[in-house]
C-alpha cells in the first residue's frame, strides 16, 4: 500500500482574525462546494433517473409480456372445443381438401395452411391479404369436415396486448423504436444495478440471493430491490438483447447477414382499388404425399401455396425431437410431380441460422420449456416491484433531502453574537441516504445555539489534509451495505488509509457511528474511521457512540457528549419535541384572490395568550376546534359545516385539518396580534409532530 504524510494545509482558521469577520464566516450557511462525483455516484444518478422515468413505462411492457406468456393456454381455456375437437376414427382432411373447402366457402384465396400431427387439432388457414392490408385473415377449421370453427373469444384482447407490448399502441415503426429504447433502458438498469450493489464479499452467495426479513424501512426496501434484481438480472439481459433484435432494422439486418440468412423483403400493402395478380390454381395432393414421405416424425407443418406459376410449394415443419418451437426444417416440393427441389433439415442448417432461430424462444422462455416460461413470467411481473420499491426509495431520499435543507436553513439563521473568536469545531458527516447529514446539521445547530463556532463539511468533498485546520472534530459516519463507506466518502477513506505518521496529534475527535444491527458489520465504517484517526494521532473526545436505526438512547448519549464539549446544556439531538398547544382565537379571515384560477389565498388574523413568544425558524401548528373546544378532527360528519369545515368558539370557520407554518420574523412582543397568510393548496393533514409538514408562508406584523 502506498503511504504518504498529510501535506501542509494551505488555509487555517486564525484566532487573530477580526471577530466580526470570523463570526460572519463561521455562522454562514454551509458552503455548497463543487461536486466531485465518483463513478458510482454517477451511475447511481443515472440508475434512479432512468428508473423513475423509463422504469414506469417498463412496468407496462412487463405486465403485457407476462400476459402473453401463456396466451395459447389461456385461449384454449376460454374457447373449449375450438382448436381441439373430439378425435374421430376417420382420417383428417388433407391440406388440399381444406384449402378447396375454405376458398369456396369464404370466396378468398388461401395463402398458407398450418396443420398438426396431433389427432383432433384444428388446422389454421391464412387467407391472402386484401388490398391495403399487411396480412390476411385467419380461421380455424374442423379437421374432419373442413367446417369453419367459431372465432376465438379473447383473441382481440391478446392482439391489443401484443400491440401494447411491442409498439406501445403507437404506429408500428415508431413504436418499435420506442420499445427498443426502453429495452436499452432496462439493460442499463440491470447492469448499473449490478455495479451499484456489488458487495464487499462477492463470493458469499447469501449476500447476493437472500432477503433479510428482519430489516425494516429503507434498509428492507433496498435489500428487497437489490436481491430481487440479482435474481432477475440474467432474465432481463436476455429479454432486452432479444427485444432489441426486433426493434431496430439495422441490428436485425446485420445479425441476419452474419447468420447467412437471405435479406428480408418488406411487405408493402397493396393500394386499395389496385388490381392484384391472380395466383395460379395448385393441386397440393402430390406435394403433400411427398412431404409425408420425406419428413417422418413431423408434429407441425406450415404449407405456403405458390403465388406464381412454376413456383414450388414451401413446407416449414417441426420435428418431434426439435429443441424448441423455432427449430424448423425447410422443404420445397414441385406441385406438378411431387419432386423435392430443396430439403434442409434443421440439424444441417448453419450455426448462425440456428443461433438466430433461438432468439424468439429465449425471449419467451420456451427454450427451457415450462420452467423457462414460468421464470420469464415471474421476472416480467417483477418489474412493478422494482418500480414501487424504487419510487419508495426515491421519495424517501427526497423527504430526507427536504429535512436536510430545513436543517441547513436553520443553521444559517444562527445568532452570530453568541460566538467566541476561537477556532471552529468541525462537524463532518459521511452520509448515504441523508440521515447522517441531517444529524450532523442538527448537532451543529445545537452547538451553535450554545455559542460554539462550527464549520459543517461533507466528507464527500473533504480532504484529509484539511483536518489540520481544526482542533476539534465531530464526525457522524453512516455505514452502507456490508460494512462499507457511503459511496461519496470512499475517496476520503482511501486517502486517509494511505496516510502515515501522526499528523493529527493536535486534533480531538468524536465519532457518532450509524448502522443497523441486522448486518454482520454493524457500524463498521464508523469504527474503521475512528481507528484510522487515532492511528494518525487524533485524541478521542469520548468513546465512539453507536446508533442502531435512530436509537433514542444512543442519540441521548451523543447529546450529552455534545453538551460536555460545549460546556453548556443543549437540546436533544434527533428527538422530535412534543407540541404544546395554547388557545388562540380567529378574529378575521379575508379571501385575497377571489376568482383566481389557482387555490384560494386567505389572510387570517389570530390573537392568543399575552405571553406568547417565538423565535425565527420555529413552526406553528394550527388545529381547528369545535365550539365546545374539542378537536375538529375528532368530530363526525354530522358536526361539519359547509364543505366539511368546523365552527370554533369565535363563530368563524376553520378547516378540520392541521396546518404547519414556518415563523420567520424576530420574536414577537407579548400580546402581539399576528396576521398569517395561508394558501389553501398547502393545507395538509399531518400528525401531532411539529416536523410532519412545512410551509414557506410566514407571520407578518
Amino acid at each position: 500500500m502506498t503511504t504518504s504524510s498529510l501535506p501542509q494545509p494551505q488555509l487555517r482558521a486564525s484566532a487573530d482574525e477580526a471577530p466580526e469577520t470570523l463570526r460572519q464566516r463561521l455562522f454562514a450557511a454551509p458552503q455548497q462546494r463543487r461536486w466531485h462525483w465518483s463513478w458510482k455516484q454517477v451511475w447511481f444518478q443515472l440508475h434512479w433517473f432512468i428508473g423513475i422515468t423509463a422504469g414506469t413505462v417498463l412496468v407496462i411492457i412487463g405486465l403485457s409480456g407476462a400476459t402473453l406468456a401463456f396466451k395459447e393456454e389461456l385461449l384454449d381455456v376460454m374457447n373449449p372445443g375450438v382448436r381441439d375437437v373430439p378425435v374421430e376414427t376417420r382420417a383428417p382432411l388433407t391440406p388440399a381438401q381444406l384449402a378447396s373447402i375454405a376458398a369456396s366457402e369464404h370466396g378468398q384465396r388461401v395463402a398458407s395452411i398450418t396443420v398438426y400431427a396431433q389427432a383432433g387439432a384444428a388446422p389454421r388457414l391464412f387467407f391472402a391479404p386484401k388490398n391495403g392490408q399487411r396480412r390476411g385473415e385467419s380461421i380455424y377449421v374442423q379437421p374432419y369436415t373442413g367446417a369453419t370453427q367459431p372465432a376465438l373469444a379473447g383473441e382481440g384482447f391478446f392482439e391489443w396486448t401484443e400491440s401494447l407490448h411491442r409498439w406501445l399502441l403507437l404506429p408500428r415503426d415508431p413504436g418499435r423504436q420506442v420499445a427498443g429504447a426502453l429495452a436499452l433502458c432496462l439493460l442499463g438498469l440491470a447492469l448499473s444495478g449490478l455495479y451499484l450493489r456489488w458487495p464487499r464479499r462477492p463470493l458469499d452467495w447469501r449476500t447476493w440471493l437472500t432477503v433479510d426479513p428482519a430489516l425494516k424501512g429503507r434498509s428492507f426496501l433496498w435489500n428487497l430491490h437489490a436481491v430481487a434484481g440479482t435474481w432477475c438480472l440474467l432474465v432481463y439481459v436476455a429479454l432486452t438483447l432479444t427485444g432489441i433484435y426486433w426493434s431496430y432494422d439495422v441490428v436485425r439486418d446485420n445479425i441476419d447477414a452474419w447468420a447467412g440468412k437471405p435479406p428480408r423483403v418488406a411487405q408493402v400493402p397493396g393500394k386499395k382499388g389496385q388490381a392484384k395478380e391472380k395466383a395460379p390454381a395448385v393441386d397440393l395432393s402430390l406435394a403433400w404425399s411427398s412431404f409425408q414421405q420425406h419428413a417422418p416424425g413431423w408434429t407441425l407443418a406450415s404449407v405456403r401455396l405458390p403465388t406464381r406459376a412454376g413456383e414450388a410449394v414451401q413446407f416449414t415443419w417441426l420435428a418431434s425431437d426439435a429443441p424448441h418451437e423455432r427449430a424448423r426444417s425447410r422443404m420445397r416440393i414441385a406441385p406438378a410431380n411431387g419432386t423435392v427441389t430443396e430439403n434442409e433439415p434443421y440439424k444441417q442448417q448453419g450455426l448462425g441460422t440456428r443461433l438466430v432461430n433461438i432468439i424468439y424462444p429465449l425471449h419467451m422462455g420456451t427454450y427451457f420449456g415450462l420452467p423457462g416460461r414460468i421464470i420469464v413470467t415471474v421476472a416480467s411481473l417483477g418489474l412493478p416491484l422494482f418500480a414501487i420499491t424504487g419510487w419508495m426509495l426515491y421519495l424517501g431520499r427526497r423527504k430526507a433531502k427536504r429535512a436536510v435543507q430545513a436543517q441547513r436553513a436553520m443553521l444559517g439563521a444562527g445568532t452570530p453574537g453568541k460566538t467566541g473568536t476561537g477556532l471552529p469545531t468541525l462537524v463532518a458527516y459521511a452520509s448515504q441516504s441523508g440521515q447522517a447529514e441531517r444529524l450532523a446539521l442538527e448537532s451543529a445547530r445545537a452547538l451553535q445555539q450554545a455559542g460554539v463556532a462550527v464549520d459543517v463539511q461533507s466528507l464527500d468533498r473533504f480532504d484529509p489534509a484539511q483536518l489540520r485546520e481544526y482542533e476539534r472534530a465531530l464526525i457522524v459516519a453512516s455505514t452502507f451495505g456490508e460494512g462499507e463507506a457511503p459511496d461519496g466518502t470512499r475517496r476520503f477513506a482511501r486517502l486517509l488509509q494511505q496516510t502515515a505518521g501522526t499528523p493529527l496529534a493536535s486534533l480531538e475527535v468524536g465519532v457518532l457511528a450509524l448502522g443497523d444491527r441486522h448486518y454482520s458489520d454493524f457500524c463498521c465504517f464508523g469504527h474503521a474511521l475512528e481507528r484510522q484517526l487515532r492511528a494518525l494521532g487524533a485524541t478521542p473526545l469520548f468513546p465512539l457512540i453507536e446508533v442502531d436505526k435512530h436509537d433514542p438512547a444512543a442519540l441521548a448519549d451523543w447529546s450529552q457528549a455534545l453538551a460536555r464539549c460545549s460546556g453548556s446544556a443543549i437540546d436533544a439531538i434527533g428527538v422530535q419535541e412534543e407540541a404544546s398547544y395554547a388557545e388562540w382565537r380567529l378574529l378575521r379571515r379575508v379571501l385575497l384572490n377571489p376568482g383566481s384560477l389557482g387555490g384560494e389565498l386567505h389572510e387570517i388574523t389570530l390573537t392568543g395568550p399575552a405571553d406568547a413568544t417565538w423565535e425565527a425558524g420555529a413552526l406553528a401548528e394550527i388545529i381547528g376546534c369545535n365550539a365546545d373546544g374539542s378537536d375538529g378532527d375528532a368530530q363526525g360528519a354530522q358536526s361539519a359545516g359547509p364543505e366539511g369545515s368546523r365552527r370554533p368558539a369565535g363563530g368563524r370557520t376553520l378547516p378540520p385539518r392541521r396546518v404547519l407554518i414556518y415563523i420567520s420574523p424576530p420574536p414577537a412582543p407579548p400580546g402581539y396580534v399576528g396576521k398569517r397568510t395561508v394558501s389553501a393548496s398547502h393545507r395538509t393533514t399531518v400528525g401531532t409532530s411539529r416536523h410532519d409538514c412545512r410551509s414557506t408562508h410566514c407571520l407578518r406584523g
